[in-house]
């Protein structure tokens, strides 16, 4: 049989029926793991082969535990990494058993977080993913330009419109905690609906307050992305070239103005996460970045059984 043939219909038994198991699980586990795209490629050949159609459908326990003895040839910490979040996908079906995993990527305009959650999200199989950009789209269907500007505009000038907080912030940062306040609320709600559904999430939040929404569950990954200020700057000001983002100035004098308010925010998020209790990852470029991530998920699943 062609080892690559079909790993589309892969099928295994679950309460007794046998159903197609999305390889993108698999493989999100084996990039938790640590593994290479072509150890990933390689261990997903020999699972493609033992699940196809045609052949005998697995017991998920069953998977894992040939899974195991296709990772044992990389290495004990390969091995233990399956185990653990084999084990935690176990214990997250039963009553009772720990919430989901949820991670909250947050940051300034332009720190990378947008890439690094669809990384994160694949790892992770996440069946949600927010943006609170979207979050602030929808409400500018609820409420009107007239009513609340602040929500009508970027983070970095949300301060030309309303600014809240202490006034020993910066007005850039007051702009920014306005339109935060219109958003987090929603965000937070989302969060509490669904850690109640028991579904991974990533949050993709430029909107997200270090350090608001963490006590929601044990469950619940606050992260700052923050790459130093010469790689924010160059990601801010190739946000729409790179990125074929419409909506920011083409004007370079405009931009880099634009630059210096959202490096006023992020250093003040990152401030705030020190306080907070939040990890700040280092952004130096994303595989670096990611294995941060993955880091701070797996000890969170390790405190968590």
């Amino acid at each position: 049989m062609n080892r690559t043939a079909h790993p589309h219909t892969m099928f295994v038994l679950l309460d007794g029926q046998s159903v197609p198991y999305p390889p993108a699980v698999l493989t999100g586990h084996l990039r938790m793991c640590g593994l290479t795209l072509r150890q990933q490629t390689e261990v997903m050949e020999a699972v493609a082969q033992r699940l196809t159609r045609g052949s005998t459908p697995l017991e998920l326990s069953a998977l894992n535990r040939f899974l195991e003895d296709e990772l044992s040839a990389l290495g004990e910490a390969v091995v233990r990494r399956w185990t653990m979040l084999a084990e935690f996908e176990r214990r997250r079906r039963e009553t009772g058993g720990p919430s989901p995993i949820v991670v909250a990527l947050e940051g300034a305009s332009a720190t990378g977080k947008s890439m690094l959650a669809l990384e994160v999200a694949a790892d992770l199989s996440a069946t949600r993913v927010i943006g609170t950009d979207s979050l602030r789209q929808v409400l500018r269907t609820i409420h009107s330009e007239d009513e609340h500007p602040e929500l009508f505009c970027h983070t970095y000038e949300a301060h030309r419109y309303k600014q809240t907080g202490p006034s020993t912030l910066s007005p850039s940062v007051r702009g920014y905690l306005a339109q935060c306040d219109m958003i987090v609320p929603h965000l937070r709600n989302a969060v509490e609906r669904i850690l109640s559904e028991g579904l991974e999430c990533v949050i993709d939040g430029v909107h997200v307050i270090p350090g608001s929404i963490q006590d929601a569950g044990a469950s619940v990954i606050e992260l700052v992305i923050n790459p130093s200020e010469a790689i924010h700057r160059s990601m801010f000001m190739s946000k729409s070239g790179a990125g074929g983002l419409r909506t920011v100035t083409h004007s370079p004098e405009e931009r880099a103005l634009h630059f210096e308010r959202a490096r006023e925010i992020q250093d003040y998020l990152v401030h705030l996460a020190e306080s907070a209790g939040v990890k700040a990852v280092s952004f130096k470029d994303y595989e670096q970045a990611l294995r941060e991530i993955r880091s701070a998920i797996l000890t969170r699943i390790r405190e968590l059984l």
